[in-house]
């Protein structure tokens, strides 16, 4: 159908390219373009002059490599090639060329010149990724003007990037580009950088929204050409490749060397038995790899039809049904209901409600919304972690469960931004298959063994070779050398090293752990400290209400328990005239009753729990339906009424029979930055607007009329906190309707400010039940446990206690107080239980003790015991920061996000007390810190990397949709979530509690134990036969092939045995006492067994 007529034909055009910058078509567009590559062409050298190292930009999108990787450009030599690999080839008898597919240096040195000027010139990069290593790619080049358009910043300084519409055939500049991990990137003379060849959303709301019209069939035909086809297709190497690739494999050509030194030593039987054995390797690893690339291909290839919208010629939009894989970026797409996104897209009109579960794991659904018209917007990253803009984004991959049009003339719409493995999901299928993993300091340990042991071979050939020499030909000596050296480094030592991994993998899947990167396993068993997030992890998803504590202008009124029924009453007797005098009570439930992102699916309410919560105890009904919301010129986006009885309006007796409804116009979702969201809401009876807010107690604090807020307000925060409790703030304030514009509403900061404060609504969110219990088990295994969490400090703590995570009566607290805006303090306070005892505050350069603190002696006394162990000498002892520096591990430590920044933005800068500057601090706070409130998922990012920047390996548990980022940042992530695969994580649990952390910990701890173990055991078995072949070789004997396939018979019954026992072992591990050894301690075990094998 058609959904704009030919009047509505633009006055611009967006660019052939599907570049999100338009601008007017001017009578030569490529005058422009031909003066910028005149200057550019002497600017391309001048740019190598200055820097000869090209770098990969990530460009906010997850690329499947780090931020910034490493580029040398390098230039096919046929001269080298012909010279150096080919004959230097066969005169070391294929060693060259061997050594070649392990080094990529060494290839390069045969094959290569490495160049110093433009990419131009060059054929080839090598890439080189300090987590996956060096690889060699191919550049292309093109001198398709259409491929150059779609580059990102593309080059154009004259035009400000701005790129016309071209008209002629000629050609312009040389794209140069390549492909690497299923991306394309290309050079852009510009930033001096590759980068992925992405479409360019980064522009302002309304700017997005003019793109509405959708695409012409020549740009579509443009993108699908630079972008390629809108699918994801994996491609599965045929079987001959992949053995071919495995032969090679170093572990295994290690073997089959081995297995041709044995065959020559006329040792048949134990070279036929490790030949079986790699075999059975290879093939076994042919099947595991094809199974699990048919898998991963299953899950990422998903084709369906869609309505796109097409721009003709006569400047009509008309909508037309593709099939997905036709999607490019650029288009406008009708919103699929009931089916999963094809791409990844931002929503223009309309709303949705989505199942996001496959990307983040979070089960409740995402309520998305459209973008904004605004001029003063930009979409800063395409992200799930973007949690300011992510309500507008549609990720490929996630479930539309419902979609509807905010318009009653348009249906949902968006705008197509990335297609294949750009997408989100593309970035999750790429993770798996490019899993970057740190190096361990397990493998760094047994290569040095290795080393030690090669060498120690060599020396010990060396007193031997001269009687050879005398006694054998050459050929004997050469091999019976070899042989010895393949004894030093055994042939089975690679599938031993896996065998712990795979036990754990598969135990893990038995208890519904599903993980993503095997190989992190291995460091869930070296985890010494686990963050955890608080909501849905250590405590219950769902909330009870607890009641209600309403403003009276300067003080509190009393708690409110039984709220249902208070609202059923409030509402079955309300009158005109009770009307004002409980107008708190009034306009507190109507802001419970509509300030939220709940909504209808299947007729029931969905949202977060908090949220349901708190509607369903306003008593109201939500109304959806197109028939209540549609009026003239566009769509509620809910209407909301009272259940029960009418809610009245005073002074007039004719409106009085009427029942109220609020229809709501704005909703500003809640962030986590900003702890806080917003409605706009209108009234359906005098037309008034109302603009209802609530958030967390701080940040609602400082949005209201400080004349209005009761005096103890932080006072009865922290009485509830302590115990617990949860709460959210309420407020409100009135509108004036010529002040609002629904087509430009007003920005978000200018409405909620000045708001007058309603009360507190508490709950309580319990704990798990099982969390006391794991957090124990944790803490006697040695694993340190932290809560980092958005709620309030005092709930944390409360919730620390209980599940022993602050163990101690007493702990530190720091926080940042900003009354004064010109010089924050940083404040430290010595907590015990419910009391704060000893407090101070220092400034940037000074402190000075607060006196208006009185402490009896008892109290005194206490705090001495504690911490400084001199009772007499209270002034110098109480000061907290030097207990705090003192304590040592006795006492641990709480901090909020504010605090957190404050300290890791100035760690030099600032001096403490004249004693401690802001690093030491917060080394400190690393150490000892216990929970982190008030932090921001890039907040929990930044404390696990500093964490690990310390040297610690770090473990995250948490939910998918806040902790993503924290969740990825740490060494092992793993995601409390009902999907088997998610972004979010390499681990994700299915059981909703944190018992699955205990599994995971066991098992890796297992998997690094039996693999020491295993190693102990094959070097020991290695150090036996070659003694004995040694001493053989004194006397010019040897071992025949019984005797030498008697100490492999043995090493892999003994070895059968023993991995057998370790696996039972690990069924029956019942504690987390187990500790991975290092690889040189307990020697003792590998004499055991070399006594038994002699």
């Amino acid at each position: 159908m058609d959904r704009y007529c030919s009047e509505n034909k633009p006055d611009r055009i967006a660019s052939p390219g599907g570049n999100s910058t338009i601008t007017e078509v001017n009578n030569n567009p490529l005058e422009t373009i031909q003066k910028s590559e005149n200057r550019q062409s002497g600017q391309n050298e001048r740019n190598w002059e200055r820097s000869t190292e090209i770098s990969i930009s990530s460009n906010n999108i997850e690329y499947g490599l780090s931020d910034c990787c490493e580029v040398t450009t390098l230039q096919i030599n046929k001269l080298k090639m012909w010279t150096l690999y080919i004959i230097f080839g066969i005169l070391s008898v294929g060693i060259v060329p061997l050594l070649s597919i392990w080094v990529t240096n060494i290839k390069i040195f045969m094959m290569y010149t490495k160049i110093k000027c433009s990419p131009d010139k060059a054929t080839h990069l090598k890439i080189y990724d300090k987590t996956q290593g060096s690889t060699i790619v191919e550049l292309k080049k093109s001198k398709k003007f259409f491929e150059f358009l779609g580059m990102i910043r593309s080059s154009l300084p004259d035009s400000q990037g701005e790129i016309t519409e071209r008209q002629g055939d000629e050609e312009c500049f040389k794209l140069i580009k390549f492909i690497y991990r299923y991306l394309t990137y290309a050079y852009s003379d510009q930033t001096n950088r590759f980068e992925a060849v992405a479409y360019d959303f980064n522009h302002v709301y309304s700017t997005l929204h003019s793109l509405s019209f959708g695409l012409t069939y020549d740009q579509m035909s443009a993108n699908l050409e630079k972008y390629g086809e809108g699918t994801m297709e994996i491609i599965i190497k045929p079987s001959y490749r992949i053995i071919v690739e495995e032969i090679f494999n170093i572990y295994y050509f290690i073997q089959i060397f081995s297995m041709i030194i044995w065959f020559m030593n006329d040792y048949y039987k134990s070279g036929a038995v490790i030949g079986i054995l790699t075999v059975a390797a290879i093939l076994s690893e042919l099947y595991d790899k094809r199974r699990s690339l048919k898998r991963l291909k299953e899950m990422a290839h998903y084709e369906t039809e869609v309505y796109v919208t097409r721009l003709e010629s006569e400047g009509n939009s008309k909508s037309t049904e593709i099939n997905s894989n036709e999607l490019v970026p650029g288009d406008i797409i009708l919103v699929p209901e009931d089916k999963r996104m094809p791409c990844d897209a931002i929503l223009l009109e309309g709303e949705c409600v989505v199942n996001e579960a496959m990307l983040t794991g979070e089960s409740l659904p995402a309520i998305k919304t459209a973008l904004p018209k605004s001029d003063e917007h930009t979409v800063d990253d395409f992200s799930i972690e973007n949690t300011k803009q992510k309500m507008h984004f549609l990720f490929a991959g996630t479930e539309i469960v419902r979609s509807r049009m905010m318009n009653y003339q348009t249906p949902p719409y968006a705008l197509v931004t990335r297609t294949n493995f750009l997408t989100t999901k593309g970035s999750l299928i790429r993770s798996i298959l490019y899993s970057a993993v740190k190096r361990f300091d397990f493998h760094s340990e047994a290569f040095y063994v290795l080393f030690v042991s090669f060498l120690l071979a060599a020396a010990a050939m060396g007193t031997v070779l001269p009687k050879f020499i005398d006694n054998f030909s050459t050929y004997h000596v050469v091999i019976r050398t070899m042989n010895a050296l393949t004894v030093a480094i055994p042939a089975f030592l690679p599938a031993c090293m896996s065998i712990g991994i795979l036990f754990s993998y598969a135990r893990l899947y038995l208890s519904e752990i599903y993980c993503s990167q095997p190989r992190k396993i291995e460091f869930a068993g070296r985890i010494k400290t686990i963050v955890f997030d608080k909501t849905g992890t250590l405590t219950q998803e769902g909330l009870n209400a607890v009641g209600i504590k309403l403003s009276n202008i300067n003080h509190f009124n009393c708690m409110i328990k039984n709220i249902p029924e208070e609202v059923n009453k409030f509402q079955r007797n309300q009158s005109a005239d009770q009307y004002k005098s409980e107008e708190v009570f009034s306009k507190f439930i109507e802001c419970m009753a509509c300030c939220h992102s709940c909504t209808h699916i299947n007729q029931k309410i969905v949202g977060d729990p908090l949220e349901t919560e708190m509607f369903q105890m306003s008593n109201w009904v939500m109304d959806e339906s197109e028939e209540q919301n549609i009026y003239k010129g566009g769509r509620y986006l809910a209407t909301f009424y009272p259940q029960n009885g009418s809610h009245l309006i005073p002074d007039d007796p004719e409106l009085n029979r009427e029942i109220l409804k609020l229809n709501i116009l704005l909703k500003n979702e809640f962030q986590s930055e900003l702890q806080r969201m917003s409605v706009v809401a209108k009234n359906n009876i005098d037309e008034s607007l109302v603009c209802f807010m609530k958030g967390s107690p701080e940040q609602v604090l400082s949005r209201c009329d400080q004349s209005k807020l009761p005096k103890n307000y932080m006072d009865e925060v922290d009485k509830i906190s302590s115990k617990g409790l949860r709460m959210i703030s309420l407020a409100y304030r009135s509108i004036d309707p010529l002040f609002f514009n629904i087509e430009h509403p007003p920005d978000r900061d200018e409405l909620e400010c000045e708001m007058t404060f309603l009360g507190f609504i508490v709950f309580e969110n319990k704990l798990k039940d099982c969390t006391a219990e794991c957090i124990q088990e944790l803490n006697e295994g040695g694993v340190r446990c932290i809560i980092a969490t958005g709620d309030n400090g005092e709930t944390a703590s409360s919730v620390a206690k209980n599940c022993y995570i602050i163990s101690e009566d007493s702990y530190f607290r720091i926080l940042l107080d900003e009354s004064d805006e010109n010089n924050s303090k940083l404040k430290c306070e010595l907590v015990n239980d419910n009391n704060s005892y000893n407090e101070l505050e220092l400034s940037s350069d000074l402190y000075e003790e607060r006196g208006d603190q009185q402490y009896t002696d008892d109290e005194a006394a206490e705090n001495q015991l504690l911490l400084a162990n001199d009772p007499h000498n209270r002034n110098n002892s109480q000061d907290p920061f030097d207990l705090l520096m003192d304590s040592g591990n006795s006492l641990s430590i709480c901090i909020n996000g504010k605090a957190f920044d404050y300290l890791s933005d100035n760690p030099e800068g600032v001096v403490i007390n004249g004693k401690y500057n802001h690093q030491e601090i917060l080394n400190k706070v690393l150490k000892d810190g216990a929970v982190f409130s008030r932090m921001s998922p890039k907040q929990k990012a930044a404390l696990i990397k500093q964490m690990q920047d310390k040297g610690e390996i770090v473990g995250m548990c948490g939910d998918g949709a806040n902790d993503c980022t924290a969740l990825k940042t740490a060494d092992v992530g793993l995601s409390l979530s009902e999907a088997e695969a998610s972004i979010a994580a390499p681990f994700t649990s299915t059981k909703q509690d944190i018992s699955s952390v205990i599994t995971l910990l066991k098992q890796g701890r297992a998997a690094l134990d039996l693999s020491t173990t295993l190693f102990k055991f094959v070097i020991m078995v290695s150090s036996t036969q070659l003694s004995s072949m040694i001493i053989l070789y004194y006397s010019t004997s040897n071992l025949d092939d019984l005797q030498y396939g008697y100490h492999y018979f043995c090493f892999i019954s003994l070895l059968t045995i023993l991995a057998f026992h370790l696996f039972l072992q690990c069924f029956s591990v019942s504690d987390l006492c187990i500790q991975a050894e290092n690889l040189f301690q307990n020697f003792h075990f590998n004499l055991f067994f070399t006594g038994l094998l002699f």
